[in-house]
């Protein structure tokens, strides 16, 4: 796994609270570079990198999975690979190459492109994980490539708090815009 970062936060899930209900972070799944920086990685744009740039499609890349990384830099593309490997990992902010290095490696890894970010001011991220608002747990590559995008959200928080899976949840927003 990629960390070279020094932040206490990096490399960890960030589950919204089953409270928060405003977009665009409604069960939302965060991995967090660092206490500034981290992607929605469980909200799939249902369209290929190709689609979305289409430059990439040359390079081999155009069918790789867009995400909705989130509200801020909306012109920003980060790619990440996940692997099973040995306890699984991730590597996160690659450059194509470094991707495509990846998968001559290890063909069953999984690439993705995630379309913007979520960012957070000095201090804002540790208010919001103190006032509720975010649960934090360890990433885990294996989590993310085993369940369902629209189901993470509720594995992570399930993990965080295991009491939730006792309770019904409200209807996801992702439900309720279908």
């Amino acid at each position: 796994m990629l960390n070279n970062s020094e932040s206490e936060m990096a490399w960890k899930f960030l589950a919204a609270s089953p409270e928060l209900s405003d977009e665009p972070f409604e069960e939302s799944v965060v991995l967090l570079a660092d206490e500034h920086f981290g992607v929605v990685i469980n909200h799939p744009m249902n369209r290929t990198l190709g689609e979305i740039a289409p430059q990439f499609k040359e390079a081999d890349f155009g069918d790789i999975p867009m995400y909705d990384g989130g509200p801020v830099g909306r012109t920003q593309i980060t790619f990440a690979a996940w692997f099973k490997g040995k306890g699984g990992g991730f590597s996160f902010g690659i450059s194509p190459e470094a991707a495509k290095k990846i998968l001559d490696f290890d063909e069953n890894a999984k690439l993705c492109a995630y379309l913007g970010y979520a960012g957070w001011s000095d201090g804002q991220l540790k208010s919001e994980i103190k006032d509720g608002t975010w649960l934090v747990s360890e990433a885990d590559a294996s989590l993310f490539l085993e369940t369902n995008p629209e189901e993470l959200w509720k594995s992570v928080v399930i993990k965080a708090i295991p009491e939730f899976a006792l309770l019904n949840p409200p209807r996801s927003g992702a439900e309720e815009r279908n």
